[in-house]
This record gives structure tokens, C-alpha cells and sequence, in this order.
């Protein structure tokens, strides 16, 4: 995992906490895990999927920031079971209970994949602009987006998310890289 092509990335990332990606990597492996390094467990799993799942060949990159906050914006659009997975991390690891701080990561495990897709290809601007914004949702529900704006980059994002369905998927949020 050491020879990894971001592994050297990630180290320099995690080191500004004082932590080594060696260490951590460790750490992850003998499952003693220390809440005060969720950052770097967080940083390490780019490493740690990379080696041992199939990356996708398709990202999907959001302009500007908070897209880990629209969960409601899912629901109220006809994706609930997408909503509830959204932007939440979803592993047993310290990081779980911890404030979301980034990157995010969270599955979205076979048994609802299916769901999921099914929902992503439903989805249609014109629904999502009928239906409009919740509020208190940050920059979105304020008048920052345009939601005929917001819409239009959510049918690209959903185009490509669909097709990562297949099965276990470790979605991964990231406003740095």
C-alpha cells in the first residue's frame, strides 16, 4: 500500500497532523484504532480501496462546496434511500461519531445499490425544479444556486453515479483533492 501512486500524497496530507501514513496503516490493519486519528484513517482509506477494491473509471467533481449537505435535497427529489447514505460517514471506526470533517466517506452496500440506481435514474431537472429547495440547507437553500443551475449538475452527477451501482460502492467525498 506504501508503493501506492496517492500514497505519497496522502502521507504528506496526514503528516501535517503528525501522523505517518505507515503508522496509520498499521493502526487500521491491527484494528487499534485511536478516535484523536480519524483524519488520518479517513486520508489512509484512498490508499487502503485503491489496493483492495476496483476504482471506478468515472468521477463525478461538483463545483464549489457543501455538496456533502444536500441529503435533503435527495429526499425531497424522490431519492430517500440515496438521502439517508449521502455525505454520512458509514463505518464503525471512530470517525463515525465524530463531527463529518473531511474527506467523506460512506458505502453504499449491495443490498440497497439497486435502489439506489433505480432512484439516480429517475431523477429529472424539471422535477427537481418544481419541487425546489428545503430549507436551511447552507449555500444552496439561500439563493446562492440557481436551482435550474443546481439541477443540471445533479443530472450529470446522478448519469454517472448510476452506473457505479453494481455493488458494495465506498463513495468518497473529498474537498481537497
Amino acid at each position: 500500500m506504501l508503493e501506492n501512486e496517492s500514497a505519497e500524497e496522502v502521507n504528506e496530507l496526514i503528516e501535517e497532523r503528525d501522523l505517518t501514513l505507515e503508522a496509520v496503516l498499521r493502526e487500521i490493519m491491527f484494528g487499534k484504532l485511536d478516535r484523536k486519528k480519524a483524519y488520518g484513517y479517513r486520508r489512509a482509506l484512498e490508499v487502503v480501496a485503491a489496493e483492495v477494491g476496483k476504482p471506478l473509471a468515472d468521477e463525478v467533481t461538483l463545483p464549489g462546496r457543501g455538496w456533502q449537505d444536500i441529503a435533503p435535497i435527495w429526499k425531497r427529489w424522490g431519492a430517500p434511500v440515496l438521502a439517508s447514505l449521502w455525505g454520512r460517514p458509514s463505518f464503525a471506526w471512530p470517525m463515525a461519531k465524530m463531527n463529518v470533517e473531511w474527506p467523506i466517506a460512506y458505502v453504499i452496500p449491495r443490498a440497497k445499490a439497486a435502489i439506489v440506481k433505480k432512484e439516480l435514474t429517475a431523477f429529472r431537472a424539471k422535477k427537481a425544479v418544481e419541487k425546489g429547495i428545503p430549507r436551511g440547507i447552507p449555500r444552496f437553500s439561500e439563493g446562492q444556486w440557481p436551482i435550474e443551475d443546481l439541477a443540471d449538475e445533479l443530472v450529470g452527477a446522478a448519469n454517472i453515479m448510476r452506473k457505479w451501482c453494481k455493488g458494495d460502492v465506498l463513495v468518497w467525498h473529498d474537498g481537497q483533492q
